[in-house]
């Protein structure tokens, strides 16, 4: 069955989003995703701002994965790419030593040479508050 042709043209796209040093380590259906948050809104001082690297996957269907399970924290991410290039992720965490859970939402569009999707975090369990956050690929 042949492919839609957006498909054929998102995954070119989704190949040009790729770093150089990707390439080699990554397979074709793998990218090394930055993930960037602002301080915690609860309390900016305790929660500071922080990055991490993710990797998620990028299926044929357009359906994208990801996990991150370490230090203590574990990640669960899922979402979608639509055939205009619109994208969402959305996820949920916890770190089980200090009883938090929260979730994760972003949103945006694929671009050659660089996504970049805006969204949050937000508390579900623990203190209150969220962090406004960036994924980039």
């Amino acid at each position: 069955m042949a492919k839609p042709i957006w498909s054929a043209l998102l995954a070119g796209s989704i190949a040009v989003c790729l770093l150089p040093q990707q390439a080699s380590a990554w397979s074709d259906d793998e990218v090394r995703a930055r993930v960037v948050c602002g301080a915690w809104s609860g309390d900016p001082v305790r929660g500071a701002a922080f990055q991490d690297t993710i990797k998620l996957r990028i299926s044929e269907e357009m359906r994208i994965s990801g996990e991150r399970d370490e230090r203590g924290v574990e990640d669960k991410y899922r979402g979608i790419i639509a055939p205009s290039g619109a994208v969402l992720i959305a996820g949920k965490g916890k770190h089980d030593d200090r009883g938090a859970a929260w979730i994760w939402e972003f949103s945006g569009k694929m671009r050659p040479g660089g996504t970049v999707l805006r969204g949050k975090m937000v508390s579900t369990r623990g203190g209150v508050g969220s962090r406004d956050c960036t994924m980039t690929f």
